[in-house]
This record gives C-alpha cells, structure tokens and sequence, in this order.
C-alpha cells in the first residue's frame, strides 16, 4: 500500500488536472446523456402520439356474445348412417 502525504495541504498540478479531467469527463458524459434522451423524447413522442391516434381510429374488435350457461343443443331430425353408406346418400 503506498501512502500519498501532501506537506502543505495543498493540491499538486498532477492532482489538480486528475480531478479537472475526472470533472470534464462525468459532465460530458451527463451532457451527452441528456442530449440523448431529449433526442429520444423528441422522437419518441410524435412516434407514440400518432400511434395512439392511430389506434384510437382503429375499428373495434367485436366481440363474441356471452354465451349461456346451458347446453349447447342443435335441434333437428339425424339419422345414424354407416360409413359405407354414406356416397349413396341422396343430397338434399
């Protein structure tokens, strides 16, 4: 482990641009963020805005009715018929 001592308590040159280049790069950096997400939002936006548009003009889906509770019963007259002779039935 290397001890650092400062005699007079003030900072060197070499100390004074570590922090000056530490500082420059965290505020580009958090500038560069924020140009890109005002970048984003400027995009974004209009893009989420039309299509919200978009989809509030959009026909609606119908839905199916609700169905009831009770059986599902298809009235009619059936005869049971065999396979085979099923080709020689006549078509009504």
């Amino acid at each position: 482990m290397r001890i650092v001592y400062f005699g007079s308590g003030r900072l060197t040159f070499r100390a004074k641009l570590l922090i000056g280049v530490l500082l420059g790069t965290s505020v580009a950096l958090v500038t560069v963020m924020a140009l890109v997400a005002i970048g984003v939002l400027l995009f974004l936006l209009p893009v989420a805005v039309i299509g919200a548009a978009i989809y509030a003009f959009l026909p609606k889906r119908r839905t199916a009715p609700p169905r009831s509770d009770g059986p599902d019963v298809l009235e009619g007259q059936y005869r049971v018929v065999h396979p085979d002779e099923r080709d020689r039935l006549p078509r009504q």
